[in-house]
């Protein structure tokens, strides 16, 4: 079977501000792009989490999480340059099967191509077909605006903490985003995210943020009709506002658009069936 995961990139960078949540956001959404690969299976981030500085070797990490390869990697950022440095690790023989280190100015566009790269790397070490749908998926850039994109990441690790203060200053972050890039699809579907984990913690009531919720799902699929994750939302929306039959397709669709997400798959796997 095809299948890696993709370990937590280590944080290289010295004194920069908020790098290590930076490191976290470039390495969840290499994952995600790559979760969007039907022939490949890639471990949730979930699981990959625990792997964070171990000491196991990566024969025992392939053997646990039971996949054959496993992605490691470290991101440094100094000033205006990024340094991303990847390999690709068979488990079974821990010999690397490829390997790279991308110099690049620190720009929103440099670090969407090194994601693309990567990601085009591993297929093709594994020897993986793409579809032109899911190489055209591999090339999309969410935004051009290095600060949004930043603001988004940052949202992104604080989303995952999922304690109320947390998840303010996460809508705080994604709200910059979106003021810096109106049109940045991927923040509205993180921003209709943050809704949802803020109703599920009980932070907020559902009469308390439906419309805002309901909007930002709009404005997700509308500026991202591609996404799963903004198509899940959606799904989560009509479930809880008695439309069922409307969710199920919902359901389907996102598993369509992203197959392998785990973040898809947890809502699949939960209450909702």
């Amino acid at each position: 079977e095809k299948s890696v995961a993709i370990l937590p990139f280590q944080n290289r960078s010295a004194d920069e501000e908020n790098a290590a949540f930076f490191a976290d956001g470039v390495h969840d959404e290499l994952l995600t792009n790559l979760s969007r690969i039907e022939a490949l299976k890639v471990i949730s981030r979930t699981s990959v989490a625990q792997y964070r500085d171990t000491t196991k070797t990566m024969r025992q990490i392939g053997e646990e999480l039971g996949v054959t390869t496993l992605l490691e990697g470290g991101v440094q950022r100094a000033g205006d340059s990024i340094r991303i440095n990847v390999q690709l690790i068979d488990a079974k023989s821990d010999q690397h099967l490829w390997a790279e280190t991308y110099d690049r100015q620190l720009t929103a566009g440099n670090i969407f191509d090194i994601q693309t790269e990567i990601a085009m790397a591993i297929t093709g070490a594994l020897q993986t077909a793409l579809s032109p749908e899911e190489q055209a998926r591999l090339r999309v850039r969410p935004t051009d605006n290095l600060q949004a994109y930043e603001h988004y990441l940052l949202a992104l690790q604080l989303n995952e903490r999922a304690n109320w203060e947390a998840l303010d200053q996460a809508l705080e972050e994604v709200n910059q985003a979106l003021a810096l890039d109106p049109s940045f699809g991927a923040a509205y579907t993180l921003r209709a995210q943050v809704y949802a984990t803020l109703l599920s913690t009980g932070a907020r009531t559902l009469e308390a943020i439906a419309g805002p919720w309901e909007q930002a799902i709009k404005t997700a699929i509308e500026t991202n009709p591609g996404s799963g994750l903004a198509e899940i939302q959606r799904t989560q929306w009509l479930w809880l506002t008695g439309e069922q039959e409307l969710a199920m397709q919902s359901i389907e669709r996102a598993l369509q658009l992203e197959p392998n997400n785990a973040v898809i798959q947890t809502v699949v796997a939960g209450p909702i069936r």
